[in-house]
C-alpha cells in the first residue's frame, strides 16, 4: 500500500509541480512538503484540503485505502448515487442529519432498555 507521503510525491511529479510550487499553493513550508513526503510528518485535515486543491485531486486519490467499497445493497447504491451528485454543502447537511437521527435513534434505544 502506498503511503500517504509517497501519494503526495507521486501526483506532485504527475502535475509537473516542485515541492517549493506545491509549498506555494498549500500555504505551507518548502520543508513541510518534503516531511510530508518522507512521511515524517502527516498533513492535518485543514492540509488535506489545501493538497486536494492544489493537486486537482480527490481525497481518494490521496487515501486510495479509505476509498468506499461498493456495496452490495441496492438501497446503500441508489444513496451514495446521489449524495455523490450533491453540492459539498448538501452533503455535509445529509452526513449532519444522519449523525443526528443516529444519536436520537440510540437516545430512544436506550431509553426502552432502562
Amino acid at each position: 500500500m502506498d503511503s500517504i507521503g509517497r501519494k503526495i510525491r507521486e501526483l506532485r511529479k504527475i502535475r509537473n509541480l516542485t515541492q517549493e510550487q506545491l509549498a506555494e499553493r498549500c500555504g505551507v513550508s518548502l520543508s513541510c512538503i518534503s516531511r510530508w513526503e518522507n512521511d515524517v510528518l502527516h498533513p492535518t485535515a485543514k492540509n488535506i484540503e489545501s493538497l486536494s486543491k492544489a493537486l486537482s485531486a480527490n481525497i481518494t486519490e490521496l487515501f486510495p485505502s479509505y476509498a468506499v467499497q461498493p456495496s452490495e445493497s441496492l438501497i446503500v447504491r441508489e444513496i451514495v448515487s446521489i449524495v455523490e451528485r450533491m453540492t459539498e454543502p448538501e452533503q455535509k447537511f445529509v452526513l449532519e442529519t444522519l449523525i443526528h437521527y443516529q444519536e436520537v435513534r440510540n437516545s430512544l434505544t436506550k431509553d426502552s432498555i432502562t
